[in-house]
């Protein structure tokens, strides 16, 4: 299975100047990861910055774009 590593969420109306980020947000977790790690699911999850993606969602809407992490940080930080 192919899991994207970011989601981009145009915005919906006149473009705003500003774009959104939720790089650390991300909570797909291939398997093979998992099992290859030494820490277990929840130690694993303890890096992720939970629902800024939520908190950010109504941006596209507001005009701005919003760039979403899919993969989670401790499989690709989309900051670096």
């Amino acid at each position: 299975m192919t899991i994207a590593p970011f989601t981009l969420r145009r915005p919906e109306g006149p473009a705003a100047s500003a774009v959104f980020s939720s790089p650390h947000s991300g909570s797909l977790y291939p398997e093979a990861f998992v099992q290859a790690s030494r820490l277990d699911r929840h130690a694993l999850r303890a890096s992720e910055d939970v629902m800024v993606d939520a908190l950010f969602a109504s941006a596209p809407a507001a005009g701005a774009p919003l760039i979403v992490a899919e993969l989670p940080r401790a499989w690709l930080d989309l900051n670096r």
